[in-house]
């Protein structure tokens, strides 16, 4: 098999450990273009284990990814150095890093954000892949104290939350808004909207949407931003709608003759708004997010 054909088999189970890191899928999908970018260069003869090489390389990926992030942060991301780990670790197991763990998901989706990236890298490379503090202050140009202390206040962090609080709460606003969009009610529904969100549909919604649009309604684009232009991609659209959990949170999927979900919108809620909403068809993630259980069987 080509490289192509063996990322092309993997990019999915990669897209999702992507997310599981990053909490947002957007990011998660140029995590693993980079990784596919050093996979095209790699002599496949070279590798012993092609999965736990993708899965350690993605990982990094996404970690590069927190660089350029530039919110929430408290420290230089730019003191994030190249991880000093082997490609070829038996620690970076395929299954391990998917992350099944529900409130690892939720922690992840809901509070990753609110880090800084070196509190952020500490409690993940730690907590969740295994690595010792050692190497986790080389890769972050750090000591062993300090990464030690970042590690514990993300932690401690993580453990204050009253996570059946969150998911109630989060689970109020998504029942809402697909009420709202069911009806067609624009004012209802603009009225869960932030003024600021941003719609990001990928090729396969777009396509899915085009499929099923209504005459005079207007198209779904890869990207949408506004309360009211938002509102009105969607007003009306979600039939056959309903509520699933993808990461341990409430979300929306279009179940397709009541037999197959076929698409996702995955809402992020903020001060009691919606900030941004991931409209996700792409069956193989879809596939593979059943799979895993990332993603709640209707």
């Amino acid at each position: 098999m080509s490289n192509a054909e063996v990322f092309g088999a993997q990019r999915a189970r990669l897209r999702v450990l992507a997310y599981r890191i990053l909490g947002d899928m957007w990011d998660a999908e140029d995590a693993v273009q980079n990784a596919w970018l050093r996979f095209a260069e790699t002599d496949l003869s070279t590798i012993n284990d092609v999965d736990a090489w993708l899965t350690t390389v993605v990982s990094r990926a996404a970690i590069d990814v927190t660089r350029r992030r530039r919110t929430h942060q408290t420290l230089p991301v730019d003191d994030i150095a190249e991880p000093a780990t082997p490609i070829d670790d038996p620690r970076a197991d395929p299954e391990r890093l998917i992350l099944k763990d529900e409130q690892v998901a939720m922690a992840f989706t809901i509070v990753l954000r609110e880090l800084s990236p070196v509190d952020r890298l500490s409690y993940m490379l730690h907590d969740v892949f295994g690595y010792p503090f050692a190497e986790i202050a080389e890769i972050a140009g750090s000591t062993v104290d300090v990464v030690k202390k970042r590690a514990s206040r993300a932690r401690q962090r993580l453990r204050d939350r009253d996570w059946d609080a969150i998911r109630q709460e989060q689970r109020r606003e998504v029942v809402a808004f697909l009420a709202a969009a069911r009806s067609g009610e624009m004012h209802d529904l603009i009225a869960l909207l932030d003024p600021d969100v941003t719609l990001r549909a990928d090729a396969d919604a777009i396509a899915l949407a085009a499929s099923r649009q209504a005459e005079n309604a207007p198209a779904l684009t890869p990207k949408i931003t506004g309360s009211d232009a938002v509102g009105d991609a969607l007003s009306g659209r979600i039939d056959e709608a309903i509520i699933v959990e993808f990461a341990g949170l409430a979300a929306i999927a279009y179940w397709r003759d009541r037999k197959e979900i076929v698409a996702l919108y995955v809402l992020t809620v903020g001060a009691g708004k919606v900030v941004k909403i991931d409209a996700l068809a792409d069956p193989a993630t879809i596939r593979t997010a059943l799979q895993t259980g990332m993603l709640s069987k209707p």
